[in-house]
């Protein structure tokens, strides 16, 4: 089975944003960002519904994912609009993982990097296909964090 590494994966609070969602460190709804999560996959650079990954020792399984335009606020308040992906796991107990992950430079250009996120409002979704997500739009270690003590550790 091959494996794929993403970086800058924004753990959320909640599950699957939709268009029209508005999501925060002072509200919660941002945990954390993970570095680096490791898919086994059944297609080489796709990761998919059905792939799994190992997260503080359970396996969880992708159970779906969806591709969104999104304007990013700074800490500076300085807004860039992006593109992210969003992938949804899920335990063999029915709990789920929801993260969404900025694309790389090669997607959307300089706003790969991200520092010090207050707020992620969902505006739209992209022409790009939902269901799998091309692993080298999303597998460089850009600059992408959250605001300084507004959230949690992620898993």
């Amino acid at each position: 089975m091959p494996i794929a590494t993403i970086f800058d994966a924004i753990q959320l609070s909640g599950a699957t944003p939709a268009v029209g969602d508005s999501l925060s460190t002072s509200g919660g709804d941002l945990v954390g960002v993970s570095d680096p999560i490791v898919f086994d996959t059944a297609i080489d650079h796709q990761i998919n519904p059905g792939d799994t990954t190992e997260i503080g020792g359970v396996t969880y399984t992708v159970s779906s994912v969806t591709s969104y335009f999104v304007d990013a606020t700074l800490q500076d308040g300085s807004v860039v609009e992006t593109k992210m992906y969003s992938i949804s796991l899920s335990d063999p107990d029915g709990n789920a993982i929801d993260f969404l992950i900025n694309a790389d430079p090669e997607a959307v250009g300089p706003a790969a990097d991200l520092p010090l996120i207050t707020n992620l409002e969902i505006t739209d979704t992209t022409a790009l296909p939902d269901d799998y997500v091309m692993v080298p739009l999303i597998d460089t270690n850009d600059n992408v964090t959250l605001a300084t003590d507004t959230a949690p550790t992620a898993v």
